[in-house]
C-alpha cells in the first residue's frame, strides 16, 4: 500500500498519527463555519485523545471512527499537526464518503469547506514533511 498518492484536485496524501477529535456539526450551526487555529489549551479533550491515524491532504482528510456519519454531514475536526504548528487546527469537512469496515466501525472521507488558506498551507507543510519522514523510513528500512 502506498502512504502518498495523488488525488484528482492535485493534492498529495500521506498517512499520519495525530492527536484528532470529530463532530457532527448540528444543523442550526451549518452556517457559520470558518476554520481557525486555536491554543492547544482550548480544546482540552484534544490533549487527552490518542492518537489516531488518518489519510491527510490538502483537501481534505479520512479517518476511521465509531460515530456513523452519512454523505453529505458537515463534520467538526480538531487535529493537532506538530511538526509545523503547536496549536489545534479547527477545520469542518463535508462527508463525501462512508463505508463501513466492521458492525461498529466506520471509514470517512471529509472533503474540507470553508477552510482558511493559512490552514490549508499548513496542512499541506505537514504532508510535505510527512512525505518526507516516509521516504527517509524507507531508506533505512524502517517500514
Amino acid at each position: 500500500m502506498k502512504n502518498k498518492h495523488s488525488n484528482q484536485r492535485g493534492f498529495f496524501r500521506v498517512d499520519a498519527h495525530v492527536p484528532f477529535i470529530s463532530r457532527l456539526v448540528p444543523a442550526e450551526d451549518k452556517e457559520d463555519l470558518f476554520s481557525d487555529i486555536l491554543s492547544i489549551d482550548s480544546v482540552p479533550a484534544l490533549t487527552r485523545a490518542p492518537l489516531k491515524k488518518v489519510d491527510l491532504s490538502g483537501g481534505g482528510v479520512s479517518f476511521d471512527t465509531t460515530e456513523h456519519y452519512v454523505h453529505g454531514d458537515i463534520i467538526e475536526i480538531h487535529m493537532v499537526l506538530n511538526k509545523v504548528h503547536e496549536g489545534a487546527l479547527l477545520v469542518y469537512g463535508e462527508a463525501v464518503r462512508v463505508d463501513m469496515i466492521s458492525r461498529n466501525l466506520y471509514r470517512v472521507a471529509v472533503r474540507f469547506v470553508s477552510l482558511d488558506e493559512r490552514i490549508r498551507d499548513l496542512i499541506i507543510k505537514f504532508v510535505f514533511i510527512r512525505e518526507r519522514e516516509i521516504i527517509a523510513e524507507r531508506r533505512v528500512g524502517w517500514i
